[in-house]
Parts: C-alpha cells; structure tokens; sequence
C-alpha cells in the first residue's frame, strides 16, 4: 500500500468531471470487452438518471488528493432475501497509470467500512477472465454465491 493513503476518497460526481467519467466509463468496456457496447449518450443518460433519483444510486468519483483516479457506479435495492438494502457497485474503474497501488482496495475498504448507505450487503460482477479483478475482490472478502447472473432484454 502506498504511504500517501490518507489522501484517497472519494466524491459524488460533478458537471466538471464528465470528460473523466466518458473517459473511465469508455474504458472499462473496451478493457473488460464487454459484448454491450457503451457510448457517450449511455453515460450521459445514466448521470442523469442518478441526479434525478439519487436514492437509487450514484457516480462516485475516486479522487488521490485533488486528481480524480477512476470512478464507481453504485445502485441501491431492497433483498428480502438479507433483509435489507443492496448495494450494487455496478461499475469500478481506476485509471491504468494508479493499478497495483492498493489504490482499488483501498476505496472498496473505505466505501463499505463507511456504509453510508446502510447496506446489508455489497454486491459486485466480475467478467470472467478477470482474474486480477477477481483476485483482488476475494482478498477483500467478497464471495462466490450459488447463483447465475441472467439477464433479459
């Protein structure tokens, strides 16, 4: 871990900090090779949306002093199943030049240590392949469920 850790944190996104977040959005998708095909008007429509209900989520944006490092898209729901509220982080990205840092670990530890929203639980998805990301999210406690991601569209 880097010996400057007290200054990571993290913020809500602002209006200035949209060319980082299509930056660090657009790459994700392109580096995870997702077979969904992001744009700038997905992003743009998602920032919007999230301003309009912030209690169902936000764009968080990951900040190293005064330099924004990546970002993270929560959402929020209610699990009958944990009795409680999920957190979804939806999207994580830190920036390539600040990887192997413990910069990453650093902010999923202070997101769910803090828990502002009260969650019973954090919920993350990893494309397969992964590994480092995989890797990383194990060390941090997060665990394999019995379950398939299935989606309908």
């Amino acid at each position: 871990m880097n010996s400057d850790t007290a200054l990571l944190a993290y913020r809500a996104y602002r209006p200035e900090d949209r060319d980082s977040l299509h930056l660090y959005a657009m790459g994700l998708y392109i580096e995870d090779q997702a077979p969904e095909k992001m744009n700038p008007e997905k992003i743009d429509r998602s920032i919007a949306f999230m301003q309009e209900h912030p209690d169902l989520g936000e764009f968080l944006m990951i900040t190293l002093g005064e330099t924004v490092i990546g970002y993270c898209l929560i959402t929020n729901y209610w699990s009958n199943e944990y009795g409680g509220r999920m957190v979804l982080i939806d999207e994580f990205y830190i920036d390539s030049e600040y990887r192997g840092k413990g910069w990453g670990a650093q902010f999923l530890q202070l997101l769910t240590k803090e828990n502002k929203r009260e969650a019973v639980a954090y919920q993350l998805e990893v494309f397969y392949g992964n590994d480092r990301a995989l890797k990383l999210y194990k060390k941090l406690g997060f665990e394999d469920h019995a379950r398939h991601h299935l989606i309908l569209e």
